[in-house]
């Protein structure tokens, strides 16, 4: 009797096991790790809960196309589950599903989506746990929304070459993670990168932001020769560079040389072109009107392209970068041969300005001015008094050697901050050239000059101490 039993158990046993749905394996050093499979992804379950180990078309997961992996016939293949490939290099924001066959989605295993190809990653809310390594090597990833739902994220989970930008909310976990190890976050909740062509860019007010270039080398460091920035993407008007993460805007291009913006730029964030150490022209439209902290810095042959009387001029001269003008049309009509200036450190008073014209009439008035802008129109606000006289040919040509002396030798030497003392301003041949008159670092053939106007001024001009 307990032989009949014994039979009968072993063949319920038999006959449950073979109920038993298989699953696929994947071996990796010699360590069993088991998966079910949904859609492009790789996931396991564990109490109903879904953690996502890797996905088809991320590095991170089993390779799907390995025979010895088992994964090529997997089950579950379903429409319901978004293809991760379709979103590969920029193509719009993929959204993480919050479910995965019936099951809700939990965590992303270590490594769970390295080495993704993807523009924009929604993570969804209910997601509590970010693993290891979950993001790294996500070099094409631009922007990542994480939920204030996740209460852990793994060592280096955006690190190694994963330049996201994290979108979260104030307060979060996520926030303060990315605060505690120096990862670029907004804010924004609708922060999305887009892409145009080799362009990457997000939207405000309707406007476009560029965000970075692609390049043709690989992640974009590639940066080479000449680039002109298009004046619209996507039919949306370009109205600002704003700093993305390295490698994708332009700061440590060392291959760059050349920038032209487009007429309807406002904006330059920080940092956008610093180390960009080959770099020769950038050219700056009038209408831009704000240029953020160091956005040149560390561009030691850089000469900025800007208009008359701008924003970007001042910012080039209180900067200490070289600058010269745009040739406007109204600028050809200038029968001005020179403009100088000379006026004190800590004043906006006692302020002399000469012009030499054409017709060998060198103008001279005392007065305040508006800025230190030498190309201003109207350089004096006010005019105390002022005189003017034909100069002889030879003393005219005499100004036009040193003017011509100095634009072949000149030098740019950042202009010291000196209080109580007299800076110079040059504006000669679209191009300005600036020095302090008592602490002077450029050409001797500066002082030659500045002398020698003062020499021929029609009314006396006063270089005074200050007590």
């Amino acid at each position: 009797m307990k032989r009949i039993l014994w039979a009968g158990i072993i063949i319920l046993i038999i006959c449950m096991s073979a109920c038993i749905p298989s699953i696929a394996s994947f071996d990796e050093d010699d360590d069993e790790m088991e998966f079910l499979y949904y859609g492009d992804y790789a996931y396991t379950l564990e109490n109903g809960q879904v953690t996502i180990v890797g996905c088809n078309g991320s590095g991170g997961s089993p390779d799907w196309d390995d025979e010895d992996s088992g994964l090529q016939n997997r089950p579950g293949k379903s429409d319901e589950a978004a293809t991760f490939t379709d979103y590969i290099y920029g193509k719009g924001t993929f959204r993480i599903p919050d479910r995965l066959n019936g099951y809700p989605v939990v965590a992303i295993g270590e490594f769970g989506l390295s080495e993704s190809y993807i523009s924009d990653i929604t993570i969804p809310d209910g997601l509590t746990s970010i693993g290891d390594y979950a993001f790294s090597l996500c070099y094409w990833t631009h922007a990542i929304t994480v939920p204030d739902s996740v209460t852990w994220i793994g060592e280096g989970a955006f690190d190694a070459d994963c330049y996201a930008m994290l979108r979260v909310n104030e307060g979060s976990y996520a926030a303060q993670y990315a605060e505690e190890y120096d990862i670029p976050y907004t804010y924004n909740a609708e922060y999305t990168v887009f892409s145009s062509g080799d362009w990457l860019y997000t939207l405000m007010d309707g406007t476009a932001r560029i965000y970075g270039y692609l390049g043709s080398a690989s992640y974009g460091i590639g940066y080479a020769g000449e680039q002109a920035i298009p004046e619209y993407l996507d039919g949306y008007l370009v109205t600002a560079i704003e700093c993305g993460p390295f490698p994708y805007t332009f700061d440590m291009a060392e291959n760059l040389t050349s920038v032209t913006l487009p007429g309807s730029l406002t904006s330059i964030d920080d940092y956008v072109f610093s180390e960009c150490y080959s770099l020769a022209s950038v050219t700056i439209p009038g209408g831009c009107v704000s240029i953020g902290e160091g956005a040149f810095d560390d561009c030691p042959n850089l000469t900025l392209t800007v208009a008359m009387g701008s924003y970007a001029a001042e910012y080039a001269r209180k900067n200490g970068i070289p600058y010269e003008y745009s040739k406007e049309p109204e600028e050809a009509k200038m029968d001005d041969v020179l403009r100088l200036a000379i006026f004190p450190t800590g004043t906006y008073e006692e302020s002399y300005y000469f012009i030499l014209r054409q017709d060998g009439t060198l103008f001279c008035a005392i007065g305040s001015r508006k800025s230190d802008e030498i190309a201003q129109p109207n350089f004096l606000k006010s005019i105390y008094s002022s005189a003017e006289l034909v100069l002889a040919a030879s003393d005219f040509q005499c100004l036009v050697d040193l003017s011509d002396e100095l634009e072949a030798s000149y030098y740019h030497f950042p202009k010291q901050a000196w209080t109580d003392s007299w800076d110079v301003a040059l504006l000669y041949n679209g191009k300005v050239y600036e020095m302090n008159y008592w602490y002077n670092d450029n050409s001797e053939t500066f002082i030659d000059l500045v002398d020698k106007v003062m020499e021929l001024s029609p009314m006396p001009v006063d270089l005074h101490g200050w007590a």
